[in-house]
Formats: structure tokens, C-alpha cells, sequence
């Protein structure tokens, strides 16, 4: 008696568990469906997780099959910000490291109450570098007087990978050591003498790599940008508060989740603890802007309009980037939020040569890192 009991408790209890394992799972897989079939988070610098081929799921809207090309995208934000430092030589400037917005070169901005133009004073007399040829691929020129010239503080190569549906991610450090021609420079350097083609050149020397567009941004504009897309999100890792009125930078932010406006973010490229903390150096600080900046543009609802919100960003950087590279791309860039991230690392060590760290590159090391994201060509 006790034993047909037990078993009729046992069979039921096994009918009811399929029962209603079915019905969950019916019930969880209709939920998942109806909100897209991806639970894809993509805070402001928080770690991720890339997902297995299988679970990648596009956005309802886009086609089911991709279409558009891998790029290799350059993204480079320089810290040229005039409305913060007036000690630059603008008649250099001018015709080397073009510019975006309305009103590049505020004449408010005065380095010396004698120059009313607000231009820096013309160097003084055998202050040239008598190197400089006119060419408009030296930035600055002027090597031996104060002036400040133009550098690349943020250096990422971004890719769109069709082929296995994710984005890649890549720092330069701003110290690593490149040979470049018959000089070592900083990769911050690279810019200020050779400009963007610099940039591009330097980082194809170390990956092996060649970025297919690039977007040069000024710091100086950042605020219209992110302001034009009504700010953008974010998880910030630390604490980050400044304060240096003469300057104009005031800004306090605690820890988590954020939603940053542009100038908040203008002055927080200016933060002064990015060289202390390397929880938060201006090259993580950089990634996350980007990434913060893709996700907000790539909102699924803006997906038959790809054109129009690029033309309407587009005039606050610099790019070789057309229209049509994003209207015939719109299934990448817009399958960002399903897509999974890869971040890859330059491979290499710090070192002290002459009192100031370097970052030196693993060579090989570094280019067999990039060997299985090489496009197919």
C-alpha cells in the first residue's frame, strides 16, 4: 500500500514538473521574442560579454541577411580645446589641422592683452624651427618657442565585423613608442607632425592593420556633438571631480550610472587624474565615450534614417567617411546593440627611458593578436 502511494505521488509529481516546465518555458521564450530575443546591455565602460555566434540576435528591424562590408574605422580625438588654451600659433593651425563648427577660432580667446586678434604673437625672431617646409602635414612647426601644439590624445581603431557579427576595440596608449620614418615618437605625437595620415600610418606599422575611413575630432567639440544627440549614458568606473575655475573646468561625478551632457564631457577629457588612476586613463575614458556615442545612434528606431543623423553629426569632426558608407553599412552599424565586443589589447610593457614611461610594443606578438581580424579582402 505504502508503495503504490509513492508511486502514484512520484508520477504525478513528474506529470505536473513537464507540465509546467513547458508552459515557463513557453511562456519565457514568448517574453524574450516580443522584446527583440537579446538581453545585449552595453553600459558606459562596463565589461562584456561576447556572445556565442548562436545567441547573436538582430534587431526586428534590420534585414535578415546583413549587408554592407567589415570597416576598420580611426577614431582620434585630439586635445585642441581654444576655448580652454589661447597659447596656440594659429597661423599654422590654420591651414594644418582643419576644423569643424561655426566659429573654429574664437577671437575671444587671448593668449597676451597685446594681441587683440586673440592669435598668439608671431615668434620671435630666430625662434623657427627651420625644419618647417609649409607643408600642411606638420602640425605646429615651431619648435623651440611656448606655443602649444595639437596632439592625439585618444587613438582607437574601431571595427565592424559582418563576418562574425561583432564590433573590436583597440587603445593606443598615448605613450607607445612608434618608429616613425627616421624618428621615435610618442603615438601622441604622431599627429602634431605628420597629422592624420600620420595617425592612420602608425597604426597599420603596429597592427598590421590599415583603418578603410577615419573620424578626427577635436575636443574642442565635443560638447556640440554630444549634445546634438542629447547626451549619452554612462557607467563611470571611479569618482571624477575637478575643480580649476580659472580654467573654467568645474565638475563632479560619483561612480555609476550617469547620463553625461556635452560639456560635462568636454571638460572631463580635461580631468587631471587620468595619469593617477589608471582604473580610468583618458584612453579608457575615450573607448567608453565612443562606444556610449554608437550605442546612442544606433537606437533600432533610427535605422531607415542612417543617412540624415549622419549628416546631421557629421559637420562637428572630421572624416573621409561619406553618406554612402553608411547607408550601404546601415545593418552593421545599426546591428551594434545586438552585436557582441571584443575589446583587443596592443601587447606590450611599460618602461622608464630617460626618466618618462613608454609603452613599447610586442611586434610580432601584437600583429598575430590581429591576424584573425584581418578582413578578407
Amino acid at each position: 500500500m505504502l508503495f503504490s502511494t509513492v508511486k502514484n505521488f512520484l508520477i504525478s509529481f513528474a506529470i505536473a514538473f513537464a507540465s509546467f516546465g513547458v508552459v515557463a518555458f513557453l511562456v519565457v521564450a514568448i517574453v524574450v521574442n516580443s522584446i527583440g530575443g537579446a538581453f545585449i546591455v552595453d553600459p558606459f565602460g562596463s565589461a562584456e560579454t561576447e556572445p556565442e555566434d548562436d545567441e547573436v540576435t538582430l534587431p526586428p528591424a534590420l534585414n535578415t541577411k546583413i549587408e554592407g562590408n567589415s570597416l576598420y574605422i580611426l577614431v582620434v580625438i585630439t586635445d585642441y580645446r581654444p576655448s580652454f588654451y589661447g597659447d596656440y600659433d594659429y597661423s599654422y593651425l590654420k591651414n594644418s589641422i582643419g576644423v569643424a563648427g561655426a566659429t573654429p577660432f574664437p577671437n575671444d580667446v587671448s593668449p597676451s592683452p597685446d594681441n587683440v586678434s586673440g592669435l598668439p604673437l608671431p615668434p620671435e625672431e630666430g625662434s623657427e624651427d627651420t625644419s618647417f617646409d609649409g607643408s600642411p602635414n606638420i602640425i605646429g612647426g615651431l619648435e623651440e618657442n611656448t606655443y602649444r601644439t595639437v596632439h592625439n590624445d585618444v587613438t582607437l581603431l574601431v571595427r565592424m565585423d559582418k563576418e562574425n557579427k561583432q564590433f573590436t576595440f583597440t587603445s593606443f596608449p598615448a605613450n607607445t613608442l612608434v618608429n616613425y620614418g627616421n624618428e621615435r615618437l610618442l603615438m601622441r605625437d604622431v599627429f602634431y607632425r605628420s597629422g592624420i595620415e600620420g595617425v592612420v600610418n602608425s597604426v597599420h606599422s603596429i597592427t598590421g592593420i590599415r583603418p578603410d575611413r577615419y573620424v578626427l575630432l577635436h575636443s574642442e567639440y565635443v560638447d556640440d556633438l554630444v549634445d546634438e544627440i542629447e547626451g549619452i549614458d554612462t557607467n563611470l568606473s571611479v569618482n571624477m571631480s575637478q575643480t580649476s575655475l580659472e580654467d573654467g573646468i568645474n565638475f563632479s561625478f560619483n561612480a555609476g550610472q550617469q547620463t553625461l551632457d556635452g560639456e560635462s564631457v568636454k571638460q572631463m577629457l580635461l580631468y587631471n587624474g587620468y595619469t593617477e588612476d589608471q582604473n580610468m586613463n583618458i584612453e579608457h575614458f575615450g573607448m567608453n565615450m565612443v562606444r556610449a556615442f554608437l550605442s546612442k545612434l544606433t537606437q533600432p528606431g533610427g535605422y531607415a534614417t542612417a543617412g540624415a543623423s549622419f549628416v546631421k553629426v557629421q559637420k562637428y569632426f572630421i572624416t573621409d567617411m561619406t553618406v554612402n558608407d553608411v547607408v550601404d553599412n546601415k545593418d552593421l552599424w545599426y546591428g551594434y546593440s545586438a552585436f557582441g565586443k571584443r575589446q583587443i589589447d596592443i601587447i606590450g610593457n611599460e618602461v622608464t627611458e630617460n626618466g618618462e614611461l613608454i609603452f613599447k610594443v610586442s611586434e610580432d606578438a601584437t600583429i598575430n593578436a590581429f591576424l584573425p581580424y584581418r578582413k578578407q579582402y
